[in-house]
């Protein structure tokens, strides 16, 4: 019930497109050149570079949905 629901709100091509590559790689650069960036100008709080494996995320848990606002009651 709950893969359907998801499928069919995926399903809007006004909101949402296919993600045809895996962009964390290019994610994680952009990430690290940043923080080595603002570890460079800034003086007193330094960023720490992330490490570790990461993926594409993934869903669980219920959806939550928008119920339409009925006038007129709480």
């Amino acid at each position: 019930m709950e893969v359907r629901k998801l499928d069919h709100i995926l399903d809007d091509q006004n909101n949402f497109r296919n993600i045809t590559l895996d962009l964390t790689e290019a994610l994680r650069k952009n990430v690290v050149k940043l923080v080595e960036c603002s570890n460079v100008v800034i003086d007193v709080t330094k960023l720490t570079k992330y490490s570790g494996h990461y993926t594409l995320g993934y869903s669980s848990g219920n959806i939550k949905t928008h119920k339409p606002i009925l006038h007129g009651t709480k």
